[in-house]
């Protein structure tokens, strides 16, 4: 039997309502169209005339959000948390007009792909200059395997250490 309300759709968010992963959520994509959520989860479905999906899921990873779940959380057995949907109700969520929040959405979108730019160009960079000490050092300087010689014979200037 499947139960109309844990049926995914594009743009549902679904979160974590049980045990570790408590309050984390993540946007549906179009390919989990159709699926079903356990028990442990949360389908959110976001009124699209009021919220954005992007939106809404943006704001439950922020610092603030977060905070309010963790407040509204019970914990029953040794490590064993649980929030109910009726109290994720009780979170005031700031709601701009629709394009405002498609304009912030646009401008996350941004942020996250130049980090994510900025990273990969990062470990390319890495791995550049690993490769080009390699070549000029014999071995990458950034391999835990060096070592330090003493470049002092200790007499005279220089450290003797």
């Amino acid at each position: 039997m499947r139960y109309p309300k844990t049926i995914l759709e594009e743009g549902d968010i679904v979160m974590g309502v049980r045990g570790t992963y408590i309050g984390l959520s993540a946007l549906v994509p179009n390919s989990l169209l159709g699926g079903n959520t356990s028990p442990n989860l949360l389908r959110i479905e976001p009124n699209r005339e009021i919220v954005v999906p992007d939106f809404l899921w943006n704001y439950l990873q922020t610092k603030r959000c977060r905070e309010e779940i963790g407040s509204l959380t019970n914990y029953w057995k040794v490590g064993f948390a649980t929030i109910k949907s009726e109290e994720l109700e009780e979170i005031k969520i700031p709601v701009p007009d629709l394009s405002v929040q498609q304009n912030i959405c646009r401008i996350l979108r941004k942020a996250v792909l130049t980090r994510e730019l900025f990273q990969t160009d990062s470990r390319i960079s890495r791995s550049l200059l690993g490769s080009y000490l390699s070549r000029v050092f014999g071995r990458s300087v950034t391999d835990n395997s060096t070592y330090v010689r003493r470049f002092s014979n200790g007499s005279g200037g220089g450290d003797s250490s």
